[in-house]
């Protein structure tokens, strides 16, 4: 069924997925996300849940929103994500301002490839990639056209037993792997260029 969110000001209908709590499902994610890209994040339990609305397949009706897929612990208080991936489409690839809200010092640049920047908290709560899109939108006119779309990966920090380090690198894993799936299915009708691999995180 179509519901109808308010985002930023702008109302947009999105296909609504219903809840399903699932043991490390196969995919996630918009079938874009495996088991492998998440597991480092999961906590000793190994099981989780998947809340997804919005789409990545164009054509889209221009919103500030486009969709949003959470996975989470399943049995802890809501709240306690995994991974939360949102979709969006942005004016401007201002990740560092965007990522100040997370409140833990001042983000890094990393690259996604020619076509595609982003940023990353020191934590590792959160990575923000931006890439330079021009895609079909359901409704969309000169003025409301965005030129980037915004692929942010977060999530609560202390879940699992994994390193700092391996939580960092797999939400930056989670962005290139997310952003390429966006630039294909959106589609972009740029030719998007991304770097072969993920980037490595860079240090404190």
């Amino acid at each position: 069924m179509v519901a109808v969110l308010a985002a930023g000001g702008v109302v947009t209908g999105v296909w609504w997925k219903p809840w399903q709590s699932v043991d490390l499902p196969d995919s996630a994610c918009w079938g874009s996300l495996s088991t492998a890209d998440y597991k480092a994040l999961a906590g000793s339990s190994g099981k989780v849940g998947v809340a997804q609305d919005g789409e990545i397949d164009g054509p889209v009706a221009y919103a500030a929103f486009m969709g949003d897929c959470r996975l989470y612990e399943v049995g802890r208080a809501p709240g306690y994500d995994i991974v939360d991936v949102q979709v969006d489409s942005a004016e401007t690839d201002a990740g560092q301002a965007y990522l100040a809200p997370f409140g833990d010092g001042t983000a890094k640049a990393v690259s996604f490839g020619a076509d595609a920047d982003g940023w990353i908290t020191p934590s590792g709560s959160a990575v923000d990639a931006y890439l330079r899109c021009d895609y079909q939108a359901a409704i969309a006119t000169k003025e409301t056209a965005n030129p980037f779309v915004r692929v942010l990966v977060s999530g609560t920090l202390g879940l699992s037993a994994s390193s700092a380090a391996q939580v960092r690198q797999a939400r930056v894993d989670i962005a290139w792997k997310m952003a390429k799936a966006v630039a294909h299915r959106l589609p972009c009708s740029n030719a998007v260029r991304f770097a072969d691999a993920p980037p490595t995180v860079p240090t404190a």
